[in-house]
C-alpha cells in the first residue's frame, strides 16, 4: 500500500492520501484533530502505525512518502521502526525535510517590518503592535530540578561556564533562580527579589552573593543573567529555571511555583537530575507520570532525566564494552522509571564536574592545580578502555547523534596524529563529559517545539490584519457599488446607534452576564473529585502510621508525638501545595470555558442587531459584522487576564501562608492532649503526662487535615468567582466599544464618501491598499508553506 503524509507545524496542517486519494477517514481525523482543531504531528504520531494496521490488516507492507521538517521526519522514522516490532508489519519510509523553523521567525519578523511601514493602517494599530511584541519577546524556559545532593548546581555551573551556583553538602538552592541565557553579555549579574529591599538592580554576581541570597529569609526569586558557554541561540530569550527539589523546596509558594510549570500548557522542558531512585522520590516521580502521558510525544521528549557523577564511576580489568558499570547504573535508573510507569524515559548520562573544569580553563587561564588534568586523563582511560563515550548510553536524535559523532571522529584523528591543539583537546575531554550533548537536545527541543508554536501565533497576529483589510475593502466595495444612498447608510447607522444605546437594550444585553457568580458543574465536579484524591491520601498517609515505640495500651511518649506531628506538619505543606495546584488548573479550566461563553453571547449579540436591517443592507451588514466582532487579540487579552487573575491569587494566598501558616499549626499543636489537670486542696494542678493515645493523635491530626482541605475549596471558588467577574467586566467594556466603532465609521463615511465620484476614486485607492495585503497574504503563506 502506498501512502503519502505531509504535515506543516506552522499551520498545523496534515495531509495524507492513501493510493493517491485523500483520507478523510473517521479514524485519522480522530487521530489528527481535537474537536475540530488540528494537532501537532507529535501528538497523534504514536498511535498512527497502530491505527494504520488496525484499519487494514491484511496489509503488510506499507510505502510511504513523509513530507515534513527534519524533526518531525525523525520523529515519524523513529515511531516506524518502533511499530514494525510491535505490529508485525514493515513501513517503507521515504522521508523528504523541508521547512525548518530556522530563519522562519526572523523572516516573520522583517515581513511585520514592512507591514507597519506599508500603506494598510491596520497592521499600525496599537493592539497587533501589542500582540506581535508578546510573541517576539517571549521567553522559552527550561526548568531544572532534583532532590538534594543530585548534583543539580554543578551541572548548572557547567553550563554557566564558571562556579557560581552554591554548590555544598547543605540544601544550596533554597530560592527559585532563573538563569537568562545572554549571547553578547561580558560577565553575570544577578538581582534578588527582596521583600525587606526595595533596590532591585542587577549587580556583578559570584557565588558569595548567590549564598548569602539563599540564607536570606526575605529573598523570594533570584535573577541571573550572562552568556552561557554551551548554548548557541541568539534570536529568542531561553530561560533556565533553577528549582528547590521536591524534597527541599523551603517555602510552599516553591512547590506551587514547581507544579505551576510541570502544567505549564506550553509544556516546557523539564531536566530532572536523578542519581537512583530512592523511596522519598517515588512518589514524586510518579506524579510525573500523569504530565508524561497527556500530549503524545512530545511529553516524551519534553523530560530529560539527567545522570550526573559519571566521572566517579569506578571500572576495573574485568569490564568491558558490552558490560560495564556505565551501562549497569544506567539500565538500573531505567527500569526504576519504567516500573513506577514513566515508559521510554530519556536518560543522559554526564559528568557535570569535567564539563565544568574544561569551561573554567579559559576563565581562570589555564588550571590552578593538577586535580582537573589527572582527572581528564582519568576519565579518557576509561572511556578509551571500555571504547565508549557517555554519548552511547543517551537517548539522542538521530541529527544530535551524527553532529556530535562528526566532530569526535575528527577530533579522534587529530588526536591520534598528535597534530591537535590544546582547544582541541579541551573540546574534545568537554565532548565526553556528555553535557554538549544535553545542551544540543535542549536547543532541539525548542526548535521542534517552542519555536513553531511562536511562528504559528506571529501567523495568527498578520491573518488578524489582513482579513479586516479584506472586510474594510469588500465594505467600501458594497458602498460604492450599491445604489444605497450615503444618507440611508448613515441613518441606518445612526439607527443602530441609537439602538445599542437604549437603555432597555443595554440592560438587557448585560443581564445575559449575570452579576453574581455560579459554579459550574464541571468546576464542582472537577473539585469534588480532587478532593476526594487528597482526602485519600490523607486517610492512607494516618492509617499506614507505624510508631517506632507505641505500648500495649495504644499510647506513645510526648516526644514520640511531637516527632510524628512534625512529619504529618511536612505531609501536609506538600499536600496542600499539590491541592492548590490542582484546584488552580480546574479553575483557569473553567474561567477559559466562560470566556468562550461570553464571547459567544457577544457575538450572537452583534449578530441579532445587524439581522435587523433590512435587506437591501444586508452585504453591508454582513461586513460591518466583521468590523464589530471583537479582534483575535482580545483572545490573547482574555488568556493574558486568566493568567494576570491567577498570579495574583498566587501572591495573595502566598500571603496568606506566610501569615497563617505556622500559627494554624501552633494552634493544632495546643490542642494536644499533652497535659492533665487534677484538683489538690482546692487547687488546679496541671501536669505534662507521660504517655500520649496515639488514636487521639490521628483522629486530631485527621479533622484539621479536613479544615486545609475545606479551606482550599473555598478558596478555589473564591478564585473562579474573581475569574468570572474580572471577564465580565472586559467583555462589557468591549460592548461598550461598539458605540464608538459605529460613530467613527459614521464620521469616516461621512468626511470620505461625501459624493459617488469621492467613493469611486477611495474605492481605486483602496483597491492598490488591498492588493499591497494580497502580496503580503502571498509572501506570508510562502514563509509558513513547507
Amino acid at each position: 500500500m502506498n501512502l503519502f503524509l505531509s504535515h506543516n507545524p506552522y499551520k498545523i496542517e496534515t495531509v495524507c492520501k492513501i493510493d493517491d486519494k485523500l483520507c478523510d477517514a473517521p479514524w485519522f481525523k480522530q487521530l489528527t484533530e481535537n474537536r475540530g482543531v488540528p494537532l501537532r504531528l507529535q501528538m497523534w504520531i504514536t498511535q498512527f502505525f497502530g491505527e494504520l494496521r488496525k484499519t487494514f490488516p491484511s496489509v503488510t507492507d506499507f510505502y510511504i512518502k513523509f513530507v515534513g521538517t527534519a524533526n518531525d521526519g525523525e520523529d515519524v522514522y523513529h515511531e516506524a521502526c518502533q511499530a514494525e516490532e510491535r505490529l508485525g508489519a514493515k513501513f517503507h519510509l521515504d522521508i523528504e525535510c523541508c521547512g525548518d523553523p530556522e530563519n522562519k521567525f526572523e523572516t516573520l519578523k522583517n515581513l511585520y517590518k514592512e507591514a507597519i511601514e506599508g500603506p494598510y493602517d491596520g497592521f499600525k494599530q496599537l493592539e497587533l503592535r501589542e500582540a506581535f511584541k508578546r510573541i517576539s519577546d517571549r521567553k522559552l524556559s527550561v526548568s531544572v530540578m532534583a532532590p538534594m545532593k543530585n548534583g543539580k548546581s554543578t551541572l548548572l555551573n557547567a553550563m554557566l561556564g564558571q562556579e557560581l551556583l552554591p554548590n555544598a553538602t547543605q540544601r544550596c538552592t533554597a530560592k527559585i533562580s532563573y538563569i537568562e541565557h545572554e549571547p553578547n553579555a561580558e560577565m553575570f549579574e544577578a538581582k534578588a527579589i527582596d521583600t525587606g529591599n526595595a533596590n532591585t538592580e542587577y549587580l556583578p554576581c559570584s557565588q558569595k552573593i548567590l549564598e548569602e541570597w539563599n540564607k536570606r529569609d526575605s529573598v523570594r526569586n533570584i535573577y541571573i543573567r550572562g552568556q552561557m558557554p554551551g548554548i548557541d541561540i541568539s534570536d529568542y530569550r531561553l530561560q533556565f529555571i533553577d528549582t528547590p527539589g521536591p524534597d527541599s523546596a523551603v517555602y510552599k509558594e516553591d512547590r506551587i511555583t514547581i507544579d505551576r510549570f510541570l502544567n505549564d500548557n506550553s509544556l516546557p522542558m523539564i531536566c530532572y537530575i536523578i542519581d537512583r531512585v530512592n523511596e522519598s522520590e517515588e512518589h514524586y516521580l510518579k506524579r510525573l507520570t500523569k504530565y508524561m502521558s497527556q500530549f503524545g510525544k512530545q511529553s516524551e521528549d519534553r523530560f530529560i532525566f539527567v545522570v550526573t557523577r559519571m566521572d566517579q564511576i569506578q571500572v576495573t580489568k574485568n569490564d568491558t564494552k558490552d558490560s560495564n558499570p556505565y551501562k549497569t547504573k544506567i539500565q538500573e535508573i531505567r527500569d526504576d522509571l519504567v516500573r513506577l510507569g514513566i515508559n521510554n524515559p530519556r536518560i543522559f548520562p554526564v559528568s557535570s564536574w569535567i564539563a565544568l573544569k574544561v569551561r573554567e580553563f579559559d576563565q581562570l587561564d589555564g588550571f590552578d592545580s593538577g586535580e582537573a588534568q589527572d582527572a581528564f586523563n582519568s576519565f579518557e582511560r576509561k572511556m578509551s578502555r571500555l571504547g565508549v563515550t557517555l554519548m552511547d548510553y543517551m537517548d539522542l536524535s538521530p541529527s544530535v547523534a551524527r553532529k556530535l559523532e562528526n566532530e569526535l571522529t575528527a577530533l579522534e584523528q587529530k588526536l591520534d596524529k598528535r597534530e591537535d591543539t590544546e582547544e582541541e583537546s579541551l573540546r574534545y575531554i568537554e565532548l565526553l563529559s556528555g553535557v554538549p550533548a544535553l545542551e544540543l537536545s535542549i536547543e532541539e527541543y525548542l526548535q521542534k517545539y517552542s519555536v513553531p508554536a511562536r511562528i504559528t501565533d506571529a501567523a495568527k497576529v498578520f491573518n488578524d490584519g489582513i482579513a479586516k483589510a479584506n472586510a474594510e475593502g469588500k465594505l467600501l466595495e458594497d458602498i460604492a457599488s450599491q445604489s444605497t444612498t450615503l444618507k440611508e447608510i448613515e441613518g441606518k447607522i445612526e439607527e443602530l446607534r441609537n439602538y445599542l444605546s437604549k437603555e432597555d437594550n443595554v440592560r438587557n444585553f448585560k443581564n445575559k452576564f449575570p452579576e453574581n457568580w455560579t459554579e459550574s458543574r464541571s468546576l464542582k465536579e472537577s473539585l469534588d473529585q480532587d478532593d476526594r484524591e487528597y482526602d485519600s491520601r490523607i486517610r492512607k498517609k494516618l492509617a499506614d502510621w507505624q510508631p517506632d515505640n507505641i505500648d500495649p495500651n495504644g499510647q506513645i511518649s510526648p516526644e514520640e508525638a511531637e516527632k510524628l506531628f512534625e512529619e504529618f506538619k511536612e505531609f501536609m505543606s506538600g499536600i496542600s501545595a499539590e491541592m492548590f495546584t490542582a484546584h488552580s488548573n480546574s479553575v483557569e479550566s473553567d474561567a477559559r470555558q466562560q470566556f468562550e461563553t461570553l464571547k459567544a453571547e457577544y457575538e450572537r449579540t452583534i449578530q441579532d442587531f445587524l439581522g435587523e436591517m433590512p435587506e437591501s443592507l444586508r452585504k453591508f451588514s454582513e461586513n460591518l459584522d466583521f468590523l464589530l466582532q471583537p479582534t483575535g487579540n482580545i483572545v490573547i487579552d482574555m488568556k493574558n487576564l486568566i493568567i494576570e487573575t491567577t498570579e495574583e491569587y498566587v501572591e495573595e494566598y502566598v500571603r496568606k501562608i506566610d501569615i497563617d501558616h505556622d500559627g494554624f499549626w501552633r494552634t493544632v499543636w495546643s490542642k494536644m492532649p499533652f497535659t492533665e489537670t487534677e484538683t489538690i486542696d482546692n487547687r488546679t494542678v496541671t501536669r505534662v503526662i507521660e504517655r500520649v493515645p496515639f488514636k487521639k493523635l490521628k483522629q486530631d491530626l485527621k479533622e484539621e487535615s479536613s479544615v486545609i482541605r475545606t479551606e482550599a475549596i473555598e478558596n478555589a471558588r473564591n478564585k473562579a468567582k474573581t475569574h468570572y467577574l474580572k471577564l465580565r467586566e472586559a467583555m462589557l467594556k468591549e460592548f461598550d466599544k461598539v458605540d464608538q466603532k459605529l460613530k467613527d465609521f459614521s464620521e469616516e463615511l461621512k468626511i470620505k464618501l461625501s459624493n459617488r465620484r469621492t467613493k469611486q476614486t477611495e474605492l481605486q485607492e483602496y483597491k492598490k491598499v488591498l492588493d499591497g495585503v494580497k502580496d503580503f497574504k502571498h509572501r506570508l503563506d510562502r514563509v509558513l508553506d513547507m
